[in-house]
């Protein structure tokens, strides 16, 4: 969650603005920043000296970072056919000039947290397959016949296509995939870096959690 980063704007409302004991302070030097939407609406607020005070900014922080949660648990897959990426973080923050600028970072804590969380449920679900293996002797036909025998709880979803994990059996071993950033299933092919080789989480393929490879 993003409760941090929302303290730390809390701070700069604390330092930025004078305190009336009603919150109503008015701004001071330092609160400058966080009281224009953009140029145009600061520079209109500095020539009208009508800048908003301590609440409606608080309550503008607020509002941020309400919408901003609301995202972050939106799946990838979800987000990919709604407002672009870059104008969505701008939307929710276009009456503070501030987190406008955190936006794309805001964006980039999301694009991570999809990926750690894929990671652990597909570490997860590899342990499980490993383990019905060596107890049974034979790889699963698929997923489901984990939960069944319950080796896992539920089945691994992919928050790239809302679906389960990718798993197949093959000989002697198995492949267990995220459709990854492209949001296509390329049957397990693994995308490649600029410099040509294997790579996790790029958008030119799947991200293969098993076999593991070698770069």
């Amino acid at each position: 969650n993003l409760e941090a980063e929302k303290v730390f704007w809390y701070d700069l409302v604390q330092r930025g603005f004078t305190d009336d004991s009603e919150g109503s302070g008015r701004v001071l030097k330092e609160g400058l920043p966080l009281v224009a939407g953009n140029w145009k609406s600061g520079l209109w607020e500095f020539v009208s000296w009508s800048y908003p005070d301590r609440r409606e900014v608080t309550a503008r922080i607020d509002k941020y970072y309400e919408e901003a949660e609301k995202l972050l648990q939106k799946t990838p897959l979800q987000l990919r056919n709604e407002t672009p990426e870059a104008d969505r973080w701008y939307e929710i923050a276009k009456d503070c000039f501030m987190p406008q600028i955190q936006g794309p970072a805001n964006s980039r804590i999301v694009q991570i947290s999809w990926r750690v969380e894929t990671s652990r449920v597909a570490i997860i679900a590899v342990l499980a397959v490993l383990r019905y293996e060596k107890e049974k002797g034979e790889y699963p036909a698929d997923l489901n016949e984990l939960v069944e025998a319950g080796y896992l709880k539920a089945l691994p979803m992919d928050p790239y296509s809302d679906k389960p994990l990718v798993y197949k059996k093959t000989d002697g071993n198995f492949t267990l995939y995220s459709l990854g950033q492209n949001f296509k299933d390329d049957g397990g092919q693994m995308g490649k870096g600029r410099n040509g080789k294997p790579k996790q989480w790029v958008d030119n393929g799947d991200t293969v959690f098993w076999p593991v490879r070698k770069n």
